[in-house]
């Protein structure tokens, strides 16, 4: 077993260098950030201002531009790479004006990839290529003979972005009407001629239409490069993001491709990598109507308690604003859940194989396993993903506790959408 790692950034052990996550107390909000011309940052706090210039802060920057109020506290400061950022985090730890802290983590995708495009067809199985769906296994047929999915429920997919232009992903695909500015309905739209889905031209203008503080986010926003086109593009964790929202939310029965748990369930797309962008991207979720937020990925470990406080908050907030939130469970083959689903408030899902048992390849590989484990589903399915030699999309297994979590994530939109939103996140994560 391996674990896909972020090579595109820069670490200090398991965390990035020259970055600092605070939250600034409520008593002394707002802040007014100014920016002289010496390039010294003022905040009106004066012992935080001394740090900015101990340190060489270069930015200060409010971490969230939406309206979610949990998060108006949110500051992320960079410093310059050749300075000790432990050193940095313990001097701002002491000052009186701050009430939480954090460094800024990699998140490590759930997922372990499977070169293998076919699996055998064992006796009376009925699906070769999806067997999680099969009477053995979820007996998914038997669900959509009571309910198929609903276009009113949202997923947000928390990951490395989602293709949406793909003819799998579009028809199911969040669009912020929002940002409708030709006012047809839609902003997105088929491209006859490409043969994919792509932004309606007469939306794209670069402005803040719904003044949710971010511009043309026609379906999400990527948090990571802080752009509106959240789309798959991270070639170190490869397809990821794509093989998560096939799972859960594929265009079905459409005589193409695979089948998506939730067949009708829209989904809102937001690329992270790092534990800040996890943030934003929930408030984000808050703030613009999400109902499930899937995360297959897991924090393999803050450096201190403290500091998973921060990241705890945030997940509680979204929990509290009536969000179902449901993540992997990791695949070291230990008995240790890791945030976030080690929280309480988060659906923590173990996987399992074609025996129903739990997925074992042997030392280093496999499901991990905890009394904290609320849900098992199948580590495997068959989904839309990148040819990465000849860059366009193709049809393979992947395997993990990424593809285990968005399996429950649908069948939470599932039960939302059956219930007519009446069942909160409490009633969801506990039925």
């Amino acid at each position: 077993m391996f674990i896909l790692t972020l090579n595109h950034v820069s670490y200090a052990q398991n965390y990035l260098k020259g970055e600092l996550l605070l939250d600034i107390k409520r008593e002394f909000l707002p802040v007014n950030v100014q920016v002289e011309p010496d390039s010294n940052i003022f905040t009106n706090l004066g012992s935080i201002d001394s740090l900015n210039a101990l340190y060489n802060c270069f930015s200060f920057e409010k971490l969230y531009k939406g309206k979610y109020s949990a998060v108006q506290g949110l500051y992320l400061l960079k410093f310059p790479d050749t300075l000790d950022i432990d050193k940095i985090f313990s001097s701002y730890s002491q000052d009186t004006h701050i009430h939480l802290l954090s460094r800024s983590y990699p998140t490590e995708p759930a997922i372990i990839p499977n070169d293998s495009l076919y699996l055998p067809d064992p006796p009376n199985y009925r699906y070769a290529y999806q067997w999680s769906h099969n009477m053995m296994h979820m007996q998914s047929e038997l669900g959509w003979d009571i309910a198929r999915g609903y276009s009113t429920i949202v997923i947000m997919i928390l990951d490395t972005g989602v293709d949406y232009w793909f003819h799998e992903f579009g028809g199911n695909i969040w669009q912020n009407l929002g940002e409708d500015y030709d006012g047809d309905g839609h902003t997105l739209e088929w491209d006859p001629i490409n043969k994919k889905w792509k932004f309606d031209p007469g939306d794209v203008n670069s402005d803040d239409n719904d003044n949710n503080g971010y511009r043309d986010d026609f379906v999400g926003y990527d948090f990571y490069d802080d752009d509106n086109n959240p789309e798959c593009e991270n070639v170190y964790k490869g397809d990821h993001g794509d093989q998560v929202a096939g799972t859960s939310s594929a265009v079905t029965n459409n005589i193409s491709g695979g089948a998506g748990t939730d067949w009708y369930a829209k989904v809102m797309i937001a690329r992270e990598s790092t534990t800040t962008d996890c943030i934003s991207a929930l408030a984000y979720a808050v703030d613009n109507g999400a109902d499930v937020v899937n995360m297959s990925f897991y924090i393999p470990g803050f450096n201190s308690p403290s500091e998973s406080l921060l990241f705890k908050a945030q997940i509680d907030s979204a929990y509290a604003h009536g969000l179902v939130l449901v993540a992997g469970a990791g695949n070291n083959n230990e008995e240790k859940l890791y945030p976030p689903a080690v929280y309480d408030n988060v659906i923590a899902v173990a996987g399992t194989d074609s025996f129903d048992l739990k997925w074992d390849v042997g030392v280093g590989g496999g499901s991990n396993y905890h009394v904290g484990v609320d849900l098992s589903a199948p580590f495997q399915n068959w989904g839309p993903g990148h040819d990465k030699w000849w860059e366009h999309m193709i049809y393979l297994y992947k395997s993990g506790t990424s593809i285990s979590t968005p399996f429950v994530s649908a069948l939470a939109a599932l039960i939302k959408g059956q219930h007519l939103r009446l069942w909160g996140p409490n009633s969801i994560t506990n039925s």
